[in-house]
């Protein structure tokens, strides 16, 4: 089967790239109004102050695939238009500091997406060491890669490094970056849901996971719904991560096709998550300091109370102990 040209795959790319920056922009505005809706007890100003964590995280992604949109188009214009403006800047602005800046803006929403990820699994596990060493390990990981591809990438289109060692070296850090990026989804997503899963059958008595995935699903409580987006979010960014890494190992020109998508799927998979949590009006839920809830909101340590349940939550345990939730006469 011929493999398409990397011009075409170029210009695929954009098209494509722009329609999924349009479902960020869309979810990105969503997550913002969904931020700016909760917590209604509390003024304005305390709901942000709150969310200001989020909101940094929320508009720095969104910033840096904007960027990498703009940085796309200019190499895609630079190459459509490489007769009109000479050989020399054609090959300097689709090959040059663009690569680079384009590079570097997909790579640290993915250290950031990642990190924040590792923050989750964190607190939602009683904020113990032992069930993030893996994911720091391949975090650690990731940042190498992250730091050796930008140095590659800048000495390989400044003549630095022949081109042909460059692309292997390349190719070697891909797999490391995409291998860490994905193993990390993975394990720290696992983690979340198990966690999250445990805490709730415990207090509902019963199997809470089948009822996640069920059309007509009866009603769910708020760490189900949390559950349900942590799955949903892990699948869409790692399916996605896949499909680039392997784009990737196969010399594919695809890849730039499968990158454009990545570099929005990162945010999307974000505000997926902080929208249906933070709309869910919490009736009946099972709430604590350091909930997986609050953990996957990044909002600030809380206690809320369920209107229609008697929740008691000891403070001085939960501080000294770091444990999750004590609940007291939970109702289904």
């Amino acid at each position: 089967m011929p493999q398409i040209s990397s011009t075409v795959a170029q210009v695929v790319a954009i098209f494509v790239e722009c329609a999924f920056y349009g479902i960020h922009f869309i979810t990105f505005a969503a997550s913002i109004h969904s931020i700016a809706l909760s917590h209604p007890e509390i003024t304005w100003t305390s709901r942000f102050k709150r969310q200001q964590f989020t909101l940094l995280v929320v508009f720095s992604i969104f910033v840096l695939s904007t960027l990498n949109l703009a940085m796309g188009l200019l190499r895609t214009l630079a190459l459509l238009n490489h007769d009109c403006l000479g050989a020399g800047l054609g090959e300097q602005l689709g090959q040059d500091w663009l690569n680079v800046v384009k590079i570097m803006c997909f790579q640290l929403q993915t250290d950031i997406a990642d990190c924040i990820l590792i923050y989750r699994c964190w607190v939602v596990c009683n904020k113990s060491l032992r069930a993030v060493i893996l994911p720091t390990i391949f975090y650690m990981g990731l940042l190498v890669s992250s730091i050796m591809v930008m140095v590659a990438e800048w000495k390989l289109h400044g003549g630095k490094i022949p081109r042909l060692n460059g692309n292997q070296l390349l190719l070697r850090l891909a797999v490391g970056f995409w291998v860490s990026t994905i193993s990390l989804n993975i394990y720290a997503s696992s983690m979340i849901v198990l966690r999250i899963w445990r805490v709730e059958s415990k207090s509902r008595g019963r199997n809470t996971l089948a009822p996640l995935f069920v059309a007509r699903a009866p009603h769910l409580s708020r760490l189900q719904i949390a559950m349900k987006a942590v799955i949903e979010s892990a699948l869409i960014y790692t399916i996605t991560s896949i499909v680039t890494f392997l784009t990737h190992i196969t010399g594919s020109n695809s890849v730039y096709i499968t990158t454009a998508v990545g570099g929005q799927v990162v945010g999307i998979a974000l505000n997926l998550v902080l929208i249906r949590v933070n709309q869910h009006d919490g009736g009946g839920t099972v709430v604590m300091s350091n909930t997986a809830v609050t953990a996957i909101g990044f909002a600030p340590e809380s206690i809320s109370v369920s209107s229609s349940n008697n929740v008691l939550v000891s403070t001085e345990q939960r501080n000294r102990n770091s444990k999750v939730i004590q609940i007291v006469g939970c109702n289904s």
